[in-house]
């Protein structure tokens, strides 16, 4: 768009001899909305930002009745039960349909990812090639989940999604064929791990200097 209004400023100077008004608002505009890009504000805008102010609206009760880390008595239930599922055999449909991109992602609960986790390093033959016990990836899966913190976007649900596509991506594309067997389990691992302990602030918030932290967390 930016260059598109250059070359239209372009063209009417040659016409015109002068930059109407019209221009100067257009290039206004674009400025305030590359401001907008670069700032937190513009999330409203997709429905990821939750305004917390008081008044009538009441702020979901996961932003004020949840800690940022999982607490023990949480964590010690979802390892049960998955280890409680950790041996069961995952159907064919099941781990057929894992390997497509058009996977439904959401219906999965926390251990039942965890089951589909060792599914994908077992399907791809990691854990053979590399001699990984089945009780060293559990324990390994298991540090995963309680490493990703209650937040609301980059948690161990979309540990799971981000993982589950490149997956996906693995078999649709069959990199098995073109890449060997570490390249494999560093891009699956880096998928598994590639949020661990986000604490749900984003790239602007973290860099923006200390004094305007203080006023934030003042807000907050």
């Amino acid at each position: 768009m930016e260059k598109r209004l250059q070359s239209l400023e372009k063209k009417i100077l040659v016409d015109a001899g002068e930059t109407p008004a019209v221009v100067y608002e257009m290039k206004k505009q674009v400025d305030l909305f590359r401001e907008k890009l670069e700032s937190v504000e513009h999330l409203s805008w997709l429905g990821f930002y939750k305004d917390l102010s008081e008044g009538t609206h009441k702020p979901s009760p996961f932003y004020h009745k949840r800690t940022l880390h999982k607490t023990k008595e949480e964590c010690e239930h979802v390892r049960e039960k998955f280890m409680q599922m950790s041996s069961l055999e995952v159907s064919e449909e099941v781990r057929q349909y894992l390997k497509t991109p058009t996977f439904d992602n959401w219906q999965w609960e926390d251990a039942e990812i965890m089951v589909l986790l060792q599914v994908m390093y077992t399907d791809l033959d990691l854990t053979v090639t590399f001699n990984i016990e089945p009780e060293v990836l559990q324990r390994f899966l298991f540090e995963v989940y309680r490493r990703y913190n209650n937040i609301p976007f980059h948690n161990f649900k979309h540990c799971f999604c981000v993982t589950q596509m490149m997956y996906g991506l693995i078999w649709l594309t069959d990199l098995r064929s073109k890449m060997d067997s570490m390249d494999l389990l560093i891009m699956l691992s880096s998928a598994v791990c590639h949020d661990l302990d986000h604490t749900g602030y984003n790239n602007a918030y973290q860099v923006q200097p200390p004094e305007l932290e203080t006023q934030t967390n003042k807000q907050t």
